[in-house]
């Protein structure tokens, strides 16, 4: 079992957070992995996370998002 964390920058002077994480079998192929979602940014870069797990982690699929608080800088890309 493996797993990824990546603190992904949001926003022009990077301030906002948006965290993407999987955990499982990364070397299988297709991975079998759970893909998670902390907060997502402003709404401007919510596509950007988007992005950023169809690349990386190979897939379409979020299995749980959470949101820490409801600021722009962390729920708007959700």
């Amino acid at each position: 079992m493996g797993y990824e964390v990546d603190f992904l920058p949001v926003g022009e002077d990077k301030s906002g957070d948006a965290i993407t994480l999987r955990f499982g079998n990364l070397h299988a192929d297709p991975p079998q992995q759970f893909v998670m979602v902390i907060d997502g940014g402003y709404a401007e870069t919510g596509e950007t996370v988007v992005e950023y797990v169809r690349t990386h982690y190979k897939t379409n699929r979020i299995d749980l998002v959470v949101s820490t608080h409801p600021d722009q800088d962390h729920v708007g890309g959700v």
